[in-house]
């Protein structure tokens, strides 16, 4: 690998990994998996479907209302960019879900930068093969009405102002990830240039930031 392939790859992980709409994860966080009840599965089959139609409209209809009452006019811009993260990807036929018990610790540890509008009940992982990646989105599922929602966490003003001040660095990984091509481009996780580019530059240390659209993850195999 030459220097400058090695330094443009360097840069582009370290931007993904450190990304809190990319979080690292692997199948081990989830040792406690449930059986997934059928309404939990025809519901994700609904949701998955609605994101590769990029159907946002269905899939904004998938929220929970308080969920969606998080958004406002002010703050709408930071929440259409979120969402629109999910439609990145094409999921295929052959994805897994992992339905498990919420990891309080993770929210407890998120807490400055989300919260759950509503109590969350379970959360649902979808795994799906993305090139030579394993990536996923994680929906925190509760039923109301009879209906199967998911309760996607709300963004706190310190992460909308960390958001927004992030812009810079965004934009420039935007044109880091334009000058990468192929092979190097195919060995990045989810890099398409809009993924890469709407990661921000917080350390991977911090707490994952609010994810009212699914998180993603990725994990190279």
């Amino acid at each position: 690998m030459s220097p400058t392939r090695s330094h443009l790859r360097n840069i582009v992980l370290g931007a993904v990994a450190s990304t809190c709409l990319v979080p690292l994860a692997t199948h081990a966080q989830f040792p406690d998996q449930l059986p997934i009840p059928a309404d939990v599965k025809a519901f994700a089959t609904q949701y998955i479907a609605a994101i590769n139609a990029k159907d946002s409209a269905k899939l904004w209809s998938y929220l929970t209302p308080e969920t969606r009452a998080c958004v406002t006019p002010q703050n709408k811009d930071v929440y259409d960019a979120l969402f629109a993260i999910q439609l990145d990807d094409k999921i295929p036929l052959d994805y897994r879900l992992m339905f498990t018990a919420v990891n309080e610790s993770n929210a407890k540890a998120m807490a400055d930068r989300q919260y759950f509008p509503v109590k969350p009940e379970h959360q649902l992982q979808i795994d799906y093969q993305f090139g030579n990646d394993v990536t996923g989105l994680v929906l925190w599922i509760v039923h109301q009405n009879g209906r199967v929602y998911a309760d996607q966490p709300c963004a706190t003003e310190k992460f909308i102002k960390e958001y927004r001040d992030d812009a810079p660095q965004r934009a420039h990984y935007k044109e880091v990830a334009a000058q990468i091509q192929d092979p190097l481009r195919s060995e990045l996780p989810n890099s398409s240039p809009i993924t890469i580019a709407r990661a921000p530059s917080r350390s991977i240390t911090t707490p994952p930031a609010p994810t009212w659209a699914p998180r993603r993850k990725s994990s190279t195999r």
